[in-house]
């Protein structure tokens, strides 16, 4: 669109990212994005009597942190006695449960399995599951190592030693549950051998209306992406979703938000 604007006909964006953030903007919404997710999966389950992590949200931010510190002194036994629960694998089942809110029962229920049982089992199965990892110890795709190379390829290192250090710090103390988990994604980028794309706005001026979609509390997208997308994009129109999923054109219980789509990729309105 921003090339060949002439050239574009009917085009939605959902789950939008800006074109001109840089990588260190980019991974802080993320990350952001993701830690309020987990606090409201917290709000959540404690309006249940068996809610594994407690009664409160403080309560439950308190439990989940200490239950992931007590992996990196001691990961849990699972099915498998050679693949322990590990604090790596279990941030990984919480992380990718947030992006359908769909998974938070079954995420509640194998966090209850490893506090209250000491098995890990149920969360190793679902951080499987977001690895693309099969029963033999393969893998479905490439999709975790290919991300590293389409980010390099996208996303250029920005700043300095000491000003990554700052910017993990400020996340550190910002967000309560992942704040331990996060920064430095320039210094992945930096030790790539290869050139990386300039980041910039795109405007498309000339394009057809182009359709943004975004969903108030997307994890992995927040919903502020799609509101500086479709503000850059010249023929940009900002559609609203209310929710907590990643996404919301492609899941089926957003009705409304699929009919329009339809609508505008039939009818062109």
């Amino acid at each position: 669109a921003g090339l060949f604007p002439e050239n574009v006909g009917l085009f939605v964006r959902d789950g939008a990212l800006v074109p001109s953030l840089s990588i260190e903007d980019v991974s802080a919404m993320q990350m952001r994005g993701l830690d309020a997710s987990l606090q409201q999966w917290i709000v959540d389950c404690a309006t249940q009597s068996t809610c594994p992590m407690g009664r409160t949200k403080d309560e439950g931010i308190s439990n989940v942190r200490a239950f992931l510190e007590s992996l990196d002194k001691a990961p849990l036994p699972t099915s498998d006695p050679d693949r322990p629960l590990t604090e790596s694998l279990a941030i990984t089942a919480m992380i990718g449960a947030m992006y359908n809110t769909q998974w938070w029962p079954q995420l509640s229920d194998a966090y209850a399995d490893a506090v209250r049982r000491g098995d890990g089992s149920a969360l190793l199965e679902i951080a499987d599951l977001m690895n693309s990892r099969n029963p033999d110890g393969t893998y479905q795709d490439n999709s975790f190592d290919a991300i590293n190379a389409i980010n390099n390829l996208d996303y250029s290192p920005e700043g300095t030693i000491e000003q990554w250090a700052a910017q993990a710090e400020t996340l550190k103390n910002e967000l309560p549950i992942l704040g331990k988990y996060v920064g430095y994604p320039s210094a992945g980028l930096e030790a790539w051998p290869t050139k990386h794309a300039q980041r910039s706005r795109i405007t498309a001026q000339g394009a057809a209306p182009i359709v943004v979609i975004g969903t108030t509390h997307d994890p992995a997208t927040p919903y502020s992406m799609a509101q500086g997308l479709s503000g850059q994009l010249s023929s940009g129109v900002l559609v609203t979703v209310e929710g907590w999923n990643h996404t919301a054109s492609r899941r089926g219980d957003h009705q409304s938000v699929t009919r329009a789509v339809e609508e505008y990729f039939v009818n062109g309105n």
